[in-house]
Order: C-alpha cells, then sequence, then structure tokens
C-alpha cells in the first residue's frame, strides 16, 4: 500500500498556545532559580459525539513553590478547541479586576478572547506584569530570603 499523506504533513508553523505557556513556565523557573517555578496542567471537555465541533482544551498556568510542600496557586485559564485560536481566558477576579483595564481591547462581552498568537503574548505579557502576578511571585521568593 502506498503512503496517502502529503509530505509536508508533519511540517508545523504555528506556536499552540499550550507551548507558548509551557515556555514561560520554564522561564519563570530560570528567573527565580526553580524557588517558584510555572506549571501548566492540560484538561479537556469533551462533548456528545454529535457535537465534537465544540470540544475545548483547557490549560490552566500555575504558580508553583516545590520547596513549599508544592504549594500551586492557579494564576488562570485558557481554553480553545482544536483549531488553536481564537483562546478565552479566565483570569478570576482579582488578576481580572488588575488586568483587564490593560487589556480592555481584548475584552467582548466579558469575555477575554485573543484571536491570534500576537494577541494571546499580549495578554499573557500584561498577565505576568500585573501587580497581582508580582506580588504572588515575592511572597513565595519572600520565605526564602534569610
Amino acid at each position: 500500500m502506498p503512503d496517502l499523506w502529503p509530505d509536508d504533513i508533519a511540517n508545523i508553523n504555528i506556536r499552540s498556545p499550550l507551548s507558548v505557556l509551557k515556555e514561560q513556565a520554564s522561564l519563570l523557573g530560570d528567573r527565580t532559580a526553580n524557588v517558584v517555578q510555572g506549571l501548566v496542567t492540560t484538561t479537556d471537555k469533551r462533548q456528545p459525539i454529535w457535537a465534537r465541533e465544540d470540544d475545548q482544551f483547557i490549560h490552566t498556568f500555575w504558580i508553583a513553590s516545590p520547596a513549599l510542600n508544592d504549594y500551586q496557586y492557579r494564576l488562570f485559564d485558557i481554553s480553545h478547541t482544536i483549531e488553536l485560536y481564537p483562546v478565552t481566558f479566565d483570569l478570576g477576579e482579582k488578576l481580572g479586576a488588575d488586568v483587564i483595564p490593560t487589556i480592555a481591547r481584548f475584552v467582548s462581552k466579558g469575555a477575554i478572547i485573543a484571536r491570534n498568537e500576537e494577541e494571546f503574548v499580549e495578554i499573557l505579557k500584561a498577565i505576568f506584569t500585573s501587580k497581582r502576578s508580582r506580588d504572588i511571585i515575592q511572597a513565595l521568593l519572600a520565605q526564602f530570603i534569610t
């Protein structure tokens, strides 16, 4: 039987939201000598077979401290379909209050939506540089300063 798949089937020219999150999680550990780390977990919300187009991948970004009994703080969730974009963010009340004013152009009907990788990265930057994110990370780091 001949191979019927196209030659370029494995050529990938887009970064998934998950790969961007994992990259940033790793960079947080690098910045803090792994005292504080980023952690990304993934689940999927399966629908009945007749509604498969609504399948959602849900990724959660955690701020974690292995040295504090593996303490984990949920920073935010994102969700997307198999098409990767758009991505919808769930920041929670406290982080949302801090970040939404700086990313208001991405808010539609109460949802924060990135339509592409460029917008996704811009929203992540606002989240990671927010006062709330800094306060959480600095509070964890402060427990290790002697």
